[in-house]
């Protein structure tokens, strides 16, 4: 099964005020990210939605690369601007995201996902979404610089730097929808898809209008000051926590008890002399 995605079909029947009203539909982009990040430095609305059949350069966390097949997923950004919260607020971003594609795949495809901390969805202990994102700090004076198909390179990004606070951000979303067990298998072992673990084909037009749903709604709770329920959800989500792991961050290796998250998404981890570490970035394993 391969449906078709278009921005008629998305809005149809999607109930949200801004998110995905807006959209940039791309048959192949090297990274939507790339493209939304470009828009958003050049004052695109927010809620923007950008979203491609096929990624040839997905970026995934830590520089790593994201395999995009061509229609057997959700390969999208969406354009936010969080204004007037710190610059520590992406990772809470990312939270609300995780929470929005888990309930997401609950909903539509009947499956039981659980987070990895900071950024992965897994499905019966495979991975088969993941997040990135991207923060801008402070305005980008450049003229507009214009959308096309074809993910051709972007200009160097104003805005990365020390800021007072967020000006836009970029939510960048991969899910494994329909691609069959041995196209994920190849991709990595760990690897996955909502139909490979489901064994029947996933609406991804479906599973998308939920995704978009449940982040919008998250966000306005966020910016109305609900950060604390926005982390509990989270947290409860997160399969590594009250479990000895390994967290391998770059410089170092740390063992020790995940024993709860914050509210900006860092990992506080209990060290074996009590100490407690707080780490924002890194890969998690569970120690048997």
């Amino acid at each position: 099964m391969r449906d078709e995605l278009s921005p008629a079909l998305i809005r149809r029947g999607l109930q949200t005020r801004f998110v995905g009203q807006d959209i940039t539909y791309l048959r192949t982009v090297d990274s939507t990210n790339v493209v939304a990040a470009r828009a958003a430095s050049r004052g695109a609305v927010e809620g923007l939605l950008v979203i491609a059949e096929e990624q040839t350069a997905g970026r995934g966390r830590l520089g790593r690369r994201w395999e995009s097949p061509p229609g057997g997923g959700l390969w999208f950004s969406v354009v936010l601007r969080p204004t007037g919260l710190p610059p520590t607020s992406l990772g809470r971003l990312l939270m609300l995201a995780g929470c929005a594609v888990a309930q997401a795949i609950e909903q539509v495809a009947h499956l039981s996902p659980w987070l990895k901390w900071p950024n992965d969805v897994l499905v019966n202990g495979h991975k088969v979404a993941g997040l990135l994102g991207q923060a801008g700090l402070q305005p980008n004076p450049l003229p507009p610089f214009p959308i096309r198909e074809g993910g051709t390179a972007a200009p160097p990004l104003v805005g990365e730097g020390p800021g007072e606070g967020l000006v836009w951000a970029i939510l960048g979303i991969g899910v494994n929808v329909n691609a069959d067990e041995a196209t994920m298998r190849a991709i990595a072992p760990q690897a996955s898809s909502l139909l490979a673990e489901q064994g029947t084909p996933v609406s991804r037009v479906r599973l998308l209008r939920a995704i978009l749903e449940g982040l919008e709604a998250r966000y306005e709770r966020l910016l109305a000051g609900e950060a604390e329920p926005l982390r509990r959800e989270w947290a409860a989500r997160l399969e590594t926590l009250g479990q000895p792991v390994t967290v391998t961050t770059p410089g170092r290796v740390l063992g020790g008890i995940a024993e709860d998250v914050d509210e900006d998404g860092a990992l506080l981890l209990r060290l074996p002399d009590g100490r407690l570490e707080r780490l924002l970035a890194g890969d998690v394993t569970l120690r048997l």
